[in-house]
C-alpha cells in the first residue's frame, strides 16, 4: 500500500495494489489497510462492482460471459429446417434446467476447484468494495466501463513482432506461466519485478492499451478526486503501478508525494476483516415483473436476463455488497 500526500492535500490518501483473484496471496491485509479505508471519504476501484451487470448487459459482454453453449436446432440449412417439425432435445433441456452460470463465480467469488483450500470467500477487489459499502463510504469507478472494454479489445490485437515466452530464455522457467511469477513478485512486494515480467511476457499492444492508456484514465480520475478535497482509497491492479508509465510515477509527476507503507499484520487486522465479513448491509427490494406482467418477484435490485432459449429464460441479480445472488428461471 502507498500513501499519497503533499500537493496541498489536507488528508492522506492511499493507493492499494490488488490482484484480481481470490488466492490468499492477495489477502495479506494489514492493520494499515483497515486504518486507511476507514479514514477516507471515497473508495475508488478500476470499475464499480455495483455497476458490472448493467454495464455488461449494455455492452453485450453479458451474453458472451453467460457460459451457455447450445447446439443450433436448425442445423446448417435454415430455410429447409426452420419450417419443419422440431422436437426438443431432452439433453438440452436437462442442461438448461440444471444451468449454473459461471458468471456468478466470476462476479462474486472467482474460486478455482483445485485451489479451494487456499482461497478466501471472495477476491480482494470485491472485498474492498464490500468493506467500503459496509462502512458507508462513497464508491466510484476510476475509469469508464465502455472505454475499458475498447482498450481491452485493442489490447487483444497481436503484435507482428511478438514472440512467445518460451523463445525468450529460460530465466523464468515454466512455473504457472507469467501469472505464477507475477504472483510471486506481488507476494514479495516487488513491483519492479512485476513491471519486468509484464514487459517480458505481454505484447506491446497489451501493454499500451490494457495498461498504459488505462493508467492515464486512473490518474486523471484520482487527481480529480484529490483536488476536490476528498481523501481517497484507490485499489488498482499490480501491473498498473510500476514503471515510468505507471500510476505511481504519473502521480509523482503531478507533484504528489507517493511513498510505500510497510505493512504490519496483527490480530487487529484479522478481527477487522472478520467484523466486516459479518456485517449484512440492508438492501432495498424491487419488484421485477414477468414479461406478461402477470406476476413479479422481489429481489435486491434489477434482474438481468442472461439466457433465453425456447420457453426457458434465466435472470440473475447479484447482491455484490453481501455476496449473495438470485437466479430466476421462467
Amino acid at each position: 500500500m502507498w500513501r499519497i500526500s503533499g500537493n496541498g492535500l489536507k488528508k492522506d490518501s492511499y493507493l492499494y495494489v490488488t490482484m484480481h483473484v481470490s488466492n490468499r496471496v492477495a489477502y495479506h491485509l494489514s492493520d494499515q489497510f483497515f486504518d486507511a479505508i476507514k479514514s477516507v471519504d471515497v473508495v475508488g476501484l478500476e470499475t464499480n462492482p455495483a455497476e458490472w451487470l448493467v454495464n455488461m448487459e449494455l455492452t453485450g459482454e453479458l451474453s458472451r460471459a453467460s457460459g451457455v453453449s447450445l447446439y443450433n436446432p436448425y442445423g446448417g440449412n435454415f430455410y429447409k429446417n426452420v419450417f419443419g417439425m422440431r422436437f426438443p432435445d431432452k439433453q438440452v433441456y436437462k442442461s438448461l434446467l440444471s444451468f449454473d452460470p459461471e458468471i456468478i463465480n466470476g462476479l462474486l467469488y472467482r474460486h478455482s476447484n483445485s485451489q479451494e483450500n487456499f482461497e478466501e470467500n471472495t477476491y480482494i477487489d470485491l472485498f474492498i468494495f464490500q468493506a467500503a459499502a459496509k462502512l458507508n463510504k462513497k464508491i466510484v469507478s476510476l475509469e469508464d466501463f465502455v472505454k475499458a472494454e475498447i482498450q481491452s479489445k485493442l489490447a487483444s490485437i497481436p503484435d507482428a513482432e511478438f514472440y512467445p515466452d518460451d523463445a525468450k530464455g529460460d530465466d523464468y522457467g515454466s512455473y504457472g506461466g507469467n501469472g505464477g511469477k507475477i504472483e510471486d513478485a506481488y507476494r514479495d512486494g516487488n513491483l519492479d519485478a512485476v513491471d519486468s515480467l509484464t514487459k517480458l511476457f505481454e505484447t506491446k499492444n497489451m501493454q499500451q492499451y490494457l495498461l498504459h492508456n488505462r493508467n492515464v484514465f486512473f490518474v486523471q480520475r484520482i487527481d480529480s478526486i484529490l483536488k476536490s478535497g476528498s481523501a481517497l482509497f484507490s485499489g488498482v491492479g499490480a501491473a498498473h503501478l510500476p514503471g515510468s508509465k505507471g500510476v505511481i510515477e504519473m502521480l509523482r509527476r503531478l507533484n504528489y508525494k507517493v511513498e510505500p507503507i510497510t505493512p504490519r499484520q496483527t490480530k487487529k487486522a484479522v478481527k477487522e476483516q472478520d467484523a466486516i465479513d459479518q456485517i449484512l448491509k440492508p438492501v432495498s427490494f424491487e419488484k421485477n415483473y414477468a414479461a406478461d406482467s402477470l406476476y413479479y418477484i422481489q429481489v435486491p435490485g434489477k434482474l438481468t436476463p442472461i439466457m433465453n432459449y425456447d420457453n426457458i429464460k434465466y435472470y440473475i441479480n447479484a447482491d455484490m455488497v453481501n455476496g449473495n445472488f438470485t437466479m430466476w428461471r421462467v
